[in-house]
């Protein structure tokens, strides 16, 4: 079990741990999958029809949780890099007597300390006096939070990197852009920023068209850990989950189902159907207008189509299959996320025709 997002990347270079990161690697791409082609609908609202017009690809290139947020702050982060937000602050320094344009308290007591009983003869004899200068300051909240925010997706991306898998998509941006974020960490305006406070979030992190999404982005790229620690932990249930809707995807071939809303939890991968408490997908032989259920549940599926029930479970990533609770029980070994439509293409299809 993976812990999180560090140890999930370095087991790609490690051969006893290899298998299980790839898998875990195409279970989150499935999730990203199922989100970005349902936002093509709506930002909100899933239902099933949605899912089953969706274009799936199967690319050999695939997503991790990394990616999406890597995706969402490149381009603003370019342009913050050479747009930093700045504010006016006062300091007080020694200029030239002709350039002082005010004075404070701290120039007061400066000049205190000379001799001399008036103003103007304490500064007669002196070319410079301590007095408030107005400058441009980077040290900003925002700054301070898109500085932290920077040095954590540094690490995240080079572990990335590291891993040499060629699975991984977009690897030659990541290249690219950790050049320019290299560039931007070793810049001069950096070095007057202080340590981010975890302080709540300020009008420009809130409002700005580039600093928000790096607000975003940087609580979701603190969940990455959790996120993985709770796929690698919960493998089976997340595996059923995706067999389930894999299973429905192929079979809109052969059957009708009827729109129902999707309820979707990213973060914990959680996908169930509102309104019934079975977790029901109901469909209809497009041929016959037989009657087919799709029972699912966190444990197993349950198929019922004429007088066929077919139990599907899920345990150290083997699908267990039996038809009628009688027939002996097969087992077949899931290495990759097309192993699922191997599977459901050669059995259930077989026994549903």
């Amino acid at each position: 079990m993976f812990k999180n997002y560090e140890e999930y990347i370095k087991a790609f270079n490690t051969e006893d741990k290899r298998e299980e990161a790839i898998l875990l690697l195409g279970i989150q791409n499935w999730i990203i999958q199922f989100i970005q082609n349902n936002k093509i609908y709506d930002d909100y609202y899933y239902n099933l029809d949605n899912f089953l017009n969706s274009k799936w690809i199967n690319n050999e290139n695939k997503k991790d949780f990394l990616s999406p947020i890597f995706e969402t702050v490149e381009s603003p982060s370019k342009k913050i890099f050479s747009q930093l937000k700045n504010k006016i602050i006062k300091v007080n320094e020694m200029i030239p007597v002709y350039k002082a344009k005010e004075l404070n308290s701290s120039s007061v007591n400066w000049i205190s300390k000379l001799p001399g009983k008036t103003l103007k003869s304490k500064i007669k004899n002196s070319t410079s006096i301590l007095a408030p200068v107005r400058k441009f300051s980077y040290d900003t909240g925002e700054n301070r939070l898109f500085l932290e925010f920077c040095k954590r997706l540094k690490l995240f991306l080079e572990n990335k990197l590291d891993a040499e898998n060629q699975e991984f998509e977009g690897i030659n941006q990541i290249e690219f852009y950790l050049i320019q974020l290299n560039k931007f960490l070793n810049s001069e305006e950096i070095k007057e920023i202080k340590r981010w406070e975890n302080l709540p979030p300020n009008n420009t992190l809130l409002s700005d068209q580039y600093y928000k999404k790096i607000w975003s982005e940087w609580k979701n790229l603190n969940k990455v850990d959790s996120m993985i620690e709770n796929i690698s932990k919960n493998i089976d249930d997340k595996l059923l989950i995706i067999v389930c809707f894999e299973l429905i995807y192929i079979l809109q071939d052969y059957f009708e189902f009827t729109q129902q809303p999707i309820k979707v939890n990213y973060e914990n991968f959680e996908i169930e159907i509102i309104g019934n408490d079975t977790d029901t997908i109901i469909g209809y032989n497009k041929n016959t207008l037989e009657e087919i259920n799709i029972i699912h549940s966190r444990k197993n599926i349950i198929i019922n189509f004429l007088k066929q029930t077919i139990f599907l479970e899920l345990r150290n990533k083997k699908i267990i299959f039996q038809i009628n609770g009688k027939e002996k029980r097969k087992i077949f070994n899931i290495v990759e996320i097309t192993d699922f439509n191997n599977f459901i293409k050669k059995e259930i299809l077989s026994i549903l025709n």
